[in-house]
Parts: structure tokens; sequence; C-alpha cells
């Protein structure tokens, strides 16, 4: 009887292990990329493809789901044909360059008693490129354009053009004087940001790595608002990347502003790692942007 009684046991215990086998086994997820080599920076479309049992539900991500990542965008959808297959779209980023892979990300699913159970995916490697060094275009940075010459040897236009180019200077004192600062006090104003630029990359307050960010994306701000006209004390990170997306500007600088941008606002709340090496770079590259705006360059060699 008791011997009965074991192999009944037994029978049910094999049972339920085949059952759940069969289970995990239908369980699938397959992880794919845009691109595995890319940029700091760089926005970056991750699938995850579940393959669920019937009647099973993926739940939606949360946006701290990738360790280290910046999550941009997450969009879950399923199959039209087929309502157990899964798609999880996500736009995220890193600013770590010693990322060497997508890491494991944990995904939470219920099954048909609606209760929770996790999937891990496996990790993918990538490699991540840091920003511009070295590497701007300074020909593209330059305001001034060289002046062409006008070849006229007319008296008569010659008067009809010094007095249009005096009523030209008259407007525009007028509405440097009434709307925006003059180009002068822009330059004063960048004069100060570029001390303060090397303030911070001699670390004279002694300040550690994150404040040093801090700083940084104050000067940005205050460049941008500045030199652009954008009010940036009133706009969030991406509102300030959105405007200056807008603006006439060759792409080498709008990405190295905005990466630096997401890079500083995010140190706190990221568990980026960054070394002195890092910060000097970023810092070398938006003192290039700032002192390639300035227009008065002989007061520029003389005062730095």
């Amino acid at each position: 009887m008791i011997y009965i009684k074991n192999k009944v046991l037994l029978i049910i215990f094999l049972s339920l292990m085949i059952f759940s086998a069969k289970i995990f086994a239908e369980i699938e997820v397959n992880v794919s990329m845009d691109k595995k080599d890319f940029t700091i920076g760089d926005n970056v479309n991750i699938e995850f493809k579940f393959m669920l049992p019937k009647n099973y539900e993926l739940i939606r991500p949360e946006y701290d789901c990738i360790p280290n990542w910046y999550v941009k965008n997450i969009a879950v959808s399923r199959d039209k044909m087929n309502h157990s297959i899964y798609i999880v779209n996500i736009l995220a980023t890193t600013f770590n360059p010693m990322q060497k892979e997508l890491p494991v990300v944990n995904f939470v699913y219920l099954d048909d008693q609606k209760k929770e159970h996790f999937i891990s995916t496996n990790s993918v490697s990538v490699k991540v490129t840091d920003v511009l060094k070295d590497n701007i275009d300074e020909k593209h940075l330059k305001d001034i354009k060289p002046v062409k010459t006008l070849n006229i040897e007319s008296l008569y236009y010659y008067i009809i053009l010094l007095f249009g180019l005096y009523l030209i200077f008259s407007i525009i004192i007028y509405l440097k004087k009434h709307t925006n600062m003059s180009v002068n006090d822009k330059d004063k104003i960048k004069y100060k940001l570029l001390f303060q630029i090397e303030s911070i990359m001699l670390n004279d307050d002694n300040l550690d790595i994150n404040s040093r960010y801090e700083a940084m994306l104050n000067i940005i701000k205050n460049f941008i608002r500045i030199e652009y006209n954008i009010n940036t004390s009133k706009l969030t990170i991406d509102s300030i990347i959105m405007q200056i997306s807008k603006i006439e500007l060759s792409a080498s600088i709008i990405k190295c502003l905005s990466n630096l941008l997401i890079k500083c606002s995010s140190i706190k709340s990221s568990d980026l790692k960054l070394t002195e090496e890092n910060i000097k770079t970023d810092l070398a590259n938006i003192n290039t942007i700032v002192k390639n705006s300035v227009q008065n360059k002989k007061i520029l060699s003389s005062t730095i």
C-alpha cells in the first residue's frame, strides 16, 4: 500500500516537472540592436521580442530598466497575427565610453493565474566611442565671414552706398540697444566663461567630479543664452536641445552641445563614474566652441 502511494506521488511530481519545463520552454526572448558601434549620446534602438504561453501577459518596463543607460522612450506592442508575441522597443543611449555591453535586462510577466514572474535577457556586446575630441570643425564655428569688396567707380553710387550703410548701421545700433546686447557685451561675458572653464579645468575650488560637471552645465546654459538668445533658465534640457537644433549651426556643434547638456544634467541621477580625463575632454570641447564664437579676436588674444 505504501509502495502504491509513493508511486502515485512520484508520478504527480514528474508530471508537474514536465509541465513546468514545457511552460519554461515556451518562453523565449530575443534581443536586437540597430547598431552596436556608436558614439556616446547617440540614439540606439533596442528591440526585445518575447514569445509567451497563451494567456500570459508582459508588463511594461520602467525607464530605469537598463542599468547605467539613459532610456528616452519605451513602446510595447503585440504581434497582430500572434498575440503571444510581445515586442518592446526601447530608445536609449549611454554616456560611459567604458561601457562594453548592453547589460542584462529584467522583465516581469504574469502567468494565466496573474502571478508575477521574472525573465532576464542576455547581454549584448557593444563598442562606445567618446565624444568629439580635437575633432571640432573650426571652419563652421566662426561667425565672421570674409567681407566682399565692391568695385564701384561712380561717385554717385558711392554716395548712395555710404548713405545706405549709415542707415543700416543706425538701425542695427538702435535694435541692439533696445533688444539684444551688443557684440562687445557678449564677448565680455564669453571672456568670463572662458576663465570659469579654466578654473574648473584646474579645479581651483577643489570640487568633486559631479560638482564640476554641474558648474560646467551652468556655463553651457549661459553661453547658449547669450550666443543664441535662448532663455535657458526657463527651459528643460530637452527643450534647450530642441531650440538649438533649429538654429543654422554645424551638425558637430549641435551634437557636442546636446551631448554635454544631457551628460551634465544626468550626472547625479546616473551611476556614471567619470574620470579627470573625461571632464578635461568635455571642458576642452566647450572651451573651443566658446573661444571660436568670440568676434573680437584681438581682445581675446590680449586677455586670455
